[in-house]
């Protein structure tokens, strides 16, 4: 290799290290399009049973209502913009539900699913899926509009 190439290279690899290479950014989530329901998909990394009625119900009035997998859940929420302007904060009151029994399998799933909602901190839509993770922005909840 020649010096002139050398110093070509180089040059192409100083540059390119001096690119602005910035990730892209999530729109803030508004009350508006997290409205309606969401079948929830995966609970912190692992996906729900098949056919499982895991399900969470936004609405405008800051209402969620929904399907710990077992039971009816009740509880309200509060949707904030983070400071960054990324995603949206999301707090959620203490859950209520229904007490029935169901098949051993989905009573795991439902405390689960009970669990992780207290994790909840944060709310974006990314290509259609909803995603509501914790501070260190780890997937909690992934869920599909019904």
């Amino acid at each position: 290799m020649n010096k002139s190439s050398y110093s070509f290279i180089c040059i192409a690899f100083m540059l390119s290290a001096c690119s602005n290479i910035s990730t892209p950014v999530v729109p803030a989530v508004t009350k508006t399009n997290l409205q309606g329901s969401w079948l929830v998909e995966f609970i912190e990394q692992r996906p729900v049973i098949d056919r499982s009625p895991a399900s969470i119900t936004f609405t405008e009035d800051g209402r969620l209502s929904g399907n710990s997998s077992c039971n009816r859940l009740m509880s309200s929420y509060q949707l904030t913009k983070a400071t960054d302007g990324s995603n949206s904060k999301l707090h959620f009151s203490q859950a209520a539900g229904t007490m029935m029994m169901c098949a051993e399998t989905l009573m795991n799933q439902e405390q689960r699913f009970l669990t992780a909602l207290t994790k909840v901190t944060q709310v974006t839509i990314e290509h259609g899926l909803l995603m509501l993770t914790d501070d260190n922005h780890q997937v909690i909840f992934k869920a599909s509009k019904k």
